[in-house]
């Protein structure tokens, strides 16, 4: 009898989710996105990047949209996410569907579970590269929720991931804004364009090609509507109405070339006190972003950084305030006004950085080479009032950044309550609602 009385209160995982295995050959695969592990972000439940399949080798497993998959490579980083599209993915990677009864959704919060991260941990085979066994956590159990009770879970805690996505996706769109901007500026001379079309001033042979662009759209925007947002007269008599030669071709007049080292003081990270990581603290940033958090700092306002050692030489990174830098990052920091970092990091972005990667074994920046990068330096009237837009939309993307993490915290914090049945739905409906 007590044997019947705990499978009534209990649902075996093998009960509720189906492994696939649909094996294909990367050539058969062509044109699909590809999923590996690199792409999973560590803990955060979604995807952070995606290959192509034509760029892989070996065989791959195929998913479908909506499918899970759960990296089975050293489990306890917790890389568990929806497909949201149909692609092939890594063999180290699980591919598992709901069976009938069970809601996908649900299934995807148990597996995304820290109780079920352990578990499959804990029945892990290898040393160095332990892999979850999927007989092993074919054994979690859970209490027996109905579909009804499990559809509910899977909509509370998928309210505050999908909360958490717009606010990933408005942050994609204040970048874009920002790059754009600059685009427009200081790559493409559009204010100047303008003002030197207006003041009939000649554009030079290798801009030609951007001002007939350019006056086909001020004459479109003109035709269709006269009102349409353009650059207000007060920033665009910033710029000046014609260009001359420099050392990187035809440039806005009174602008200058100097190099990155005239306007920024460059600076290795450290190597990391005996301290360990932990989970809270100041943000350490590593090669690849924050690799955990430490009780020390280095700089106590927002920095950019740029990756000076390994695969990701070259990478760009903002800190978002107080932080530790690692030994694989140099920080390069305005001499002048820190508000100038957004125009450094535009310029960058616009740059070609890997052209002072030196190294194939081991790809490396060095700041002697980063210093002698040539930059285009406007008016310091012009570069006040870039930065005084790119802060405003940097403050937003940070306030975004913070409730996400919120949320998360949130979720994770629910999750394992919701899924034991510590706590009622809802009760914890009430309080997402609220806090939405």
């Amino acid at each position: 009898m007590g044997s019947k009385k705990i499978e009534a209160r209990q649902t075996i995982f093998t009960d509720m989710a189906i492994l696939l295995r649909e094996t294909v050959n990367p050539e058969d695969a062509a044109g699909l996105p590809y999923i590996g592990l690199e792409h999973i972000q560590e803990g955060g439940l979604h995807l952070k990047g995606v290959g192509k399949a034509e760029d892989t080798v070996s065989t791959k497993f195929k998913f479908r949209k909506g499918d899970i998959l759960f990296g089975k490579l050293r489990p306890y980083f917790r890389k568990v996410i929806i497909a949201p599209f149909d692609g092939v993915c890594s063999t180290d990677i699980w591919v598992v569907r709901a069976k009938s009864g069970f809601d996908q959704k649900f299934l995807f919060y148990c597996m995304a579970s820290q109780k079920f991260v352990y578990f499959a941990s804990q029945g892990s085979e290898g040393t160095r590269m332990p892999r979850a066994k999927w007989e092993h956590v074919g054994r979690f159990c859970l209490p027996h929720f109905t579909l009804p009770e499990q559809k509910a879970i899977a909509h509370i805690l998928g309210t505050l991931d999908d909360k958490i996505e717009l606010n990933r996706r408005m942050n994609e769109t204040l970048e874009e804004m920002a790059k754009a901007t600059f685009k427009s500026w200081f790559v493409d001379f559009d204010p100047v364009i303008d003002n030197a079309l207006k003041a009939g001033n000649p554009i030079p042979d290798a801009l030609a090609e951007k001002a007939a662009r350019r006056r086909a759209i001020l004459e479109k925007l003109e035709k269709e509507d006269p009102k349409l947002p353009k650059l207000s007269p007060k920033i665009a008599r910033l710029f000046p109405d014609s260009f001359e030669d420099s050392p990187l071709g035809p440039v806005p007049k009174g602008w200058r070339v100097g190099k990155i080292s005239s306007i920024c003081d460059l600076f290795y990270g450290k190597n990391l006190p005996k301290a360990k990581l932990s989970t809270s603290g100041y943000p350490v940033y590593g090669a690849a972003g924050i690799v955990g958090y430490i009780d020390v700092k280095i700089f106590n306002q927002p920095q950019l950084l740029i990756t000076c050692r390994g695969s990701n030489s070259g990478l760009l990174q903002e800190t978002e305030g107080p932080c530790f830098i690692t030994n694989n990052v140099i920080a390069i920091v305005p001499k002048y006004l820190n508000i100038y970092r957004h125009y450094i990091k535009g310029y960058l972005q616009n740059s070609d950085i890997k052209s002072i990667i030196t190294g194939s074994a081991q790809p490396q920046i060095t700041i002697s080479s980063l210093s002698m990068l040539d930059i285009l330096v406007p008016q310091s009237e012009i570069l006040n009032k870039f930065s005084e837009q790119a802060e405003k939309l940097f403050l937003q993307r940070i306030h975004l950044i913070k409730q996400s993490r919120i949320l998360a915290s949130i979720r994770d914090t629910l999750l394992p309550k919701l899924i034991s049945g510590q706590i009622r739905i809802k009760n914890v409906e009430r309080f997402v609602g609220e806090i939405l």
